[in-house]
């Protein structure tokens, strides 16, 4: 072979597709044993192809040739993080167990492969990441711990296997954010049940995010989460009243963001529309953002002071004419027509 011909030959060995991937990579991913071995012994780049092995017998041959287990992608991901993600059990095992890598690495953004696997719903690779040692409590770079993101992501099998396992289940993340705001955020009413069972701590008075003050009750409000809202008020776990540090209500909530449905509720449940945030009531958020289903609802219960100013001074009203809200203006002034149609 002449050297021009061995150039050719190491060229298309080190060929990358679009997703940066050689033949290397791409035999290693199928399993390919056999090409592994011919490719390894011809010459290839120095791309680590274990990162996206799910097989154990291929990464035991890229292993026996010197590709290491605890090496890095340009994000700061390992093998095992990968294996983790894909839910490949028997090859988590291999590289904890024999490969030696190390359970508890990080990667760029403080995620460990129990948290990765945790996002994912994988329990059995939850199960084994932590009989080998991972670390339950190993958060990101925001605090964020696997128990957060298992109920964020609805893994409720996951979220409790890691309670059983002694994760904090009263953790708070660097933003504020606790487990109930996961659960409400989500909106999934068998995590109501399942952070009762194990006594997930619902605090009103202290249990408020860093960023936006809000109470876990106002997250599932804001989210749409309408039975996850209206369960936590039927369990009497919190005030329908309750408010935040700005002083808004689940009722100011659901006025702002147009969700007539969980007003409604709200309003059922004895929500008071009378109580004013420190800029303004529940009546003008909806005549400002043009909620009229929401509008009417408020006009309709009877209890709103019409004449009650905004922070600017405004009553709203005078909010309707300027913006040019005639249906909503009508209802204002109380004009003889029904307020439901």
């Amino acid at each position: 072979m002449t050297s021009a011909e061995g150039d050719i030959g190491m060229f298309w060995r080190q060929a990358q597709d679009l997703n940066e991937q050689t033949a290397l990579h791409i035999a290693a991913r199928f399993g390919r044993c056999e090409t592994i071995r011919l490719l390894l012994k011809s010459g290839v780049g120095d791309l680590d192809p274990v990162h996206i092995g799910g097989h154990v017998e291929a990464c035991r041959i890229l292993v026996s040739f010197g590709f290491l287990v605890d090496c890095y992608t340009t994000r700061g991901r390992t093998p095992l993080m990968y294996a983790a993600k894909g839910n490949h059990v028997e090859v988590v095992k291999y590289l904890v167990g024999e490969g030696g890598a190390n359970v508890n690495e990080k990667n760029e953004n403080g995620a460990s492969s129990l948290y990765i696997a945790s996002h994912e719903g994988h329990i059995e690779t939850v199960k084994l990441l932590l009989s080998l040692g991972a670390d339950v409590n190993s958060c990101n770079r925001t605090c964020h711990t696997s128990l957060h993101v298992a109920v964020a992501e609805h893994h409720g099998e996951v979220a409790t296997y890691l309670i059983n396992a002694v994760a904090n289940k009263n953790a708070v993340d660097a933003t504020g954010v606790s487990i109930w705001h996961e659960a409400a955020g989500a909106g999934s009413l068998s995590m109501i049940g399942l952070l009762l069972r194990n006594d997930v701590v619902l605090d009103s008075h202290t249990q408020f995010d860093k960023i936006s003050s809000r109470h876990p009750f106002h997250y599932a409000v804001l989210e749409g989460h309408l039975d996850f809202a209206e369960a936590m008020l039927v369990r009497g776990l919190i005030d329908v009243n309750l408010q935040d540090c700005d002083e808004c209500t689940a009722v100011y909530y659901a006025a702002t963001t147009g969700r007539d449905d969980i007003l409604s509720m709200l309003l059922k449940h004895r929500g008071d529309p009378s109580l004013a945030s420190v800029r303004r009531t529940a009546l003008h958020c909806a005549v400002e953002w043009k909620q009229i289903k929401c509008v009417k609802l408020l006009v309709n219960c009877n209890c709103v002071d019409m004449h009650a100013k905004d922070l600017n001074g405004r009553k709203c009203l005078q909010i309707a004419k300027m913006k040019g809200y005639d249906e909503i203006s009508v209802l204002l002034e109380g004009a003889p027509r029904p307020l439901f149609d």
